[in-house]
């Protein structure tokens, strides 16, 4: 399904009692799948993903105080870069999938 044939959709992707952070981070790849960061009720960074077909969850970075505003980039073969910053010791950190 391209781009423009998109329709409007309401998923749920993960459940809990509240959002950590007020915002999250969306990309879109060029095979049109979504790359969503954000934190859960514990405040753990977690990604999320269609890329399997499937929505999958994986949490990224846990325990710490972290911005409520992570960022996301797809690059053109598909790999995802986040960066968010951990007031727990006062840096930014990045991640990029393998």
């Amino acid at each position: 399904m391209k781009r423009r044939d998109l329709a409007l959709l309401n998923l749920v992707i993960d459940s809990f009692s509240s959002i950590g952070g007020r915002r999250l981070g969306l990309a879109i790849d060029i095979a049109d799948r979504l790359h969503i960061a954000y934190l859960d009720h514990n405040a753990d960074l977690k990604y999320a993903t269609n890329v399997a077909g499937i929505w999958e969850r994986h949490y990224l970075d846990t325990g710490g105080n972290y911005d409520a505003d992570p960022k996301i980039a797809i690059d053109p073969s598909g790999l995802a870069s986040i960066v968010y910053v951990d007031n727990t010791v006062g840096t930014v950190k990045l991640i990029t999938s393998p």
